[in-house]
């Protein structure tokens, strides 16, 4: 299945320094530089940023004010407005989210905050851009046979075995899944009581992960379930509960973990300010027992697979929302894992999604990642932001290959989409820069070789506000087709293009029919 990537509005801006704390006593802190109290107030959980990953102006209007929060110091603002009276506001002061005393002398905060914005450009340089052609090889737009009055998709999947399409469009605290057919092209809806966050197949069976609410917060209002036919053709689904009291998952991967016999859970419960990544042991009464492996906020997508060779299951996992990177929990039985860092990301880098893919076809697969969450306290374009390669070297050391410049990529997707044996690369942006790059809010990469690739997108580039894809065989003639969803519902700070009443206006997806293997 493929989901929008929900850290830029899960997260609202937990990146950078605002997640650290540390109960270091300042007894020694008058001799230190402002590095040097950087280095101890700002790694403890993740790499200590740069100062010339933002500009000055960001620093110190947004980034800077929210890191102060997270070590108790509140200039612009007092504790109880952050944190709040109701349930979720007691969970926050349970975890100390932000402290009641703060955590360093005012002396050394200042110092801090000199040391960034003495550091800091005025503004970030320009990267380096491939053109992008106007034009898509090989693809026609097909536009779906229906319509929504305020675009709000979610999540598409292509499920190439039965050529049908599945579509989640976010109406308020509900859902609304259609599903369109490849063969015949008739479509049926299945409404939902939340926000789509993942779907996958089983033959007949719907495996769901429903977020319980959109918008930010900590709360466990979410839930994983299961829905299959009545039997005897009855008109309707019937449904089983798997996991409840989620915390804002957005990706759930289905195994056995143990060798019971059972299928287990592995939840990326994404949270807000908290969170954690956890695996949910199926019992023999089918219920799920949680073991967090991860006790932080911004798990966004596990895979399941052997990496280490042993025959035992393991977990490779993103996480995002401070100390972002890849880690791989290794199944050492009876239900236990260790965990080992293999890849660690800046904090503004704004993971969003990735590929687990045999890329450079050697045997060994590899990451297609892509960073560009920017719906955060630094929304300001990022040269760093775009998808990225990094290939294995056989023992799952991965080191970067190769980068492609994209403002807010937010997920891409490799396949072979021109048969010419090679893996292409389709991305959609959800943070593009409109203004002087409006092709990048899609992309198609054709694999020219050696890494390298020639750029194309389709005249609809600016149709929708994309911010999610998949790929996968719909109409059965053998080659991947494209779909991107539209997700107008959410606005930038400013749009000073008229952008939005067009995404808007809008289809809900588009198709991008593949007509490589057809007669010509």
């Amino acid at each position: 299945m493929r989901i929008f990537r929900w850290s830029w509005l899960l997260g609202a801006g937990l990146l950078l320094l605002i997640t650290c704390q540390s109960r270091r006593k300042p007894t020694d802190e008058v001799m230190l530089s402002g590095q040097q109290l950087a280095e101890r107030y700002c790694q403890g959980c993740h790499p200590l940023p740069s100062p010339d990953l933002l500009d000055k102006a960001t620093w110190r209007a947004s980034v800077l004010p929210q890191m102060g929060y997270r070590l108790g110091i509140y200039e612009d603002t007092v504790r109880g407005k952050l944190i709040g009276l109701n349930e979720e506001g007691q969970l926050l002061a349970s975890q100390n989210i932000f402290p009641a005393q703060p955590l360093l002398a005012a002396e050394s905060w200042e110092k801090i905050k000199h040391y960034f914005l003495t550091n800091a450009p005025d503004r970030l340089p320009s990267p380096d851009t491939l053109p992008i052609q106007l034009g898509l090889p090989h693809f026609q737009t097909v536009v779906p046979p229906w319509s929504t009055p305020r675009p709000s998709t979610s999540l598409v999947y292509i499920e190439p075995s039965r050529q049908r399409l599945f579509a989640n469009d976010i109406q308020g605290q509900r859902s609304l899944t259609t599903v369109w057919n490849g063969t015949d092209r008739t479509t049926w809806t299945l409404p939902l009581p939340s926000p789509l966050s993942d779907l996958q197949t089983r033959g007949d069976t719907l495996l769901l992960t429903l977020m319980g609410d959109l918008h930010p917060h900590d709360l466990p209002k979410g839930f994983a379930a299961m829905l299959f036919p009545r039997p005897d053709g009855a008109e309707g689904w019937d449904s089983r509960p798997l996991a409840p009291s989620l915390q804002r998952p957005v990706h759930t991967s289905y195994a056995d973990l143990n060798a019971d016999g059972r299928t287990d859970l592995v939840v990326c419960n994404f949270g807000y300010r908290t969170g954690h990544l956890s695996w949910y042991e199926q019992q023999a009464d089918s219920s799920f027992t949680a073991h967090t492996l991860r006790p932080l906020p911004g798990a966004i997508k596990t895979v399941v697979t052997d990496l280490d060779g042993d025959q035992r299951p393991d977990i490779l996992a993103l996480m995002a929302q401070g100390d972002e990177g890849f880690y791989l929990y290794h199944n050492e039985g009876n239900g236990r894992f260790r965990e080992e860092r293999l890849l660690r990301f800046p904090p503004s880098w704004g993971s969003t999604g990735f590929e687990w893919v045999d890329f450079d076809q050697d045997g060994y697969h590899d990451l297609l990642v892509t960073n560009g969450d920017n719906g955060d306290y630094s929304p300001i374009l990022k040269p760093y932001h775009g998808i990225r390669l990094y290939l294995n070297d056989g023992t799952n050391h991965f080191n970067e290959a190769w980068f492609f410049a994209q403002n807010g990529a937010n997920r891409a997707v490799a396949r072979d989409f021109d048969q010419d044996g090679d893996l292409d690369i389709a991305s959609v942006s959800f943070f593009a820069d409109y203004s002087d790059r409006p092709k990048e809010a899609f992309v198609y990469l054709q694999n020219q070789g050696d890494l390298t690739f020639s750029g194309f997108t389709m005249p609809e580039h600016l149709d929708g506000r994309w911010i999610t894809l998949d790929a996968g065989d719909w109409d059965g003639d053998g080659d991947d087709d494209l779909v991107l969803g539209n997700f107008a519902g959410y606005m930038q700070l400013q749009d000073t293009l008229g952008l939005r009443e067009r995404w808007l206006e809008g289809p809900p997806l588009l198709l991008l029919e593949n007509t490589f293997s057809r007669p010509q």
